[in-house]
């Protein structure tokens, strides 16, 4: 819009001026190499089940979780063992993004609770009263997750804007570097062409010259490039 009030005010019109400003924006290689990143989720959400409440959980570097000076292993196995093991026992599965510090877990992690040990073998009646309700127990956690997880997938789909890719399709990736990207530094570098898909949001890539990337690009690091 600023292009085309630009433009009238320096008294040129034409019926497709409106079109051609947002044309010419759109493909302009700079704009493209350094527009802001997107924060809207490009894909719905799609929720990871589990057979029972506490049986899987995911882990990712939060700040809202524990606030730490340093993220090493050993502060990572700590937080596991105070906030996970111990208050909820020892969980089947534990999911992570394959980040340095989930890469070790301790042998003790496999060790018994100390609801298990401390609890009376002797006292049949009470296990078994225990058993009679622990259906009904399950079926109303289950309930609730499920209600659960309805609102958050109702909250988060709100916020979704689609991004998706076709074979062939130019893309522009994120710049790979560490630390944050100045302000005068480009946040996105390509073209590159997207030649498969891996599943529903990420893709593999190769550049101009037809070389692949190494590995695949999720759709969050990802937008059209515009020739």
């Amino acid at each position: 819009m600023s292009l085309t009030r630009k433009t009238m005010l320096a008294g040129f019109w034409w019926p497709t001026l409106k079109q051609d400003s947002a044309r010419l924006v759109q493909t302009c290689e700079g704009c493209q190499h350094h527009s802001n990143f997107s924060c809207s989720p490009p894909t719905l959400m799609k929720p990871i089940w589990a057979s029972c409440p506490f049986d899987q959980w995911g882990m990712d570097i939060w700040v809202e979780a524990e606030p730490l000076a340093k993220i090493t292993e050993q502060e990572v196995l700590k937080f596991l063992w105070k906030n996970i093991v111990c208050r909820f026992g020892v969980p089947r599965r534990i999911i992570s993004d394959n980040g340095r510090q989930f890469q070790v877990f301790p042998v003790e992690i496999g060790q018994t609770s100390s609801q298990v040990e401390s609890y009376p073998e002797d006292n049949d009646q009470s296990r078994a009263m225990e058993l009679d309700l622990i259906e009904e127990k399950r079926n109303r956690a289950f309930i609730r997750m499920e209600a659960y997880r309805s609102r958050v997938m109702k909250s988060y789909n709100k916020k979704v804007r689609i991004r998706d890719f076709q074979v062939e399709d130019l893309v522009m990736k994120k710049v790979n570097r560490a630390g944050e990207v100045g302000k005068l530094e480009a946040r996105w570098e390509g073209p590159y062409k997207f030649t498969r898909r891996v599943n529903s949001g990420s893709f593999y890539l190769e550049d101009t010259q037809g070389r692949p990337l190494k590995r695949p690009w999720n759709v969050f690091n990802l937008k059209k490039y515009y020739a």
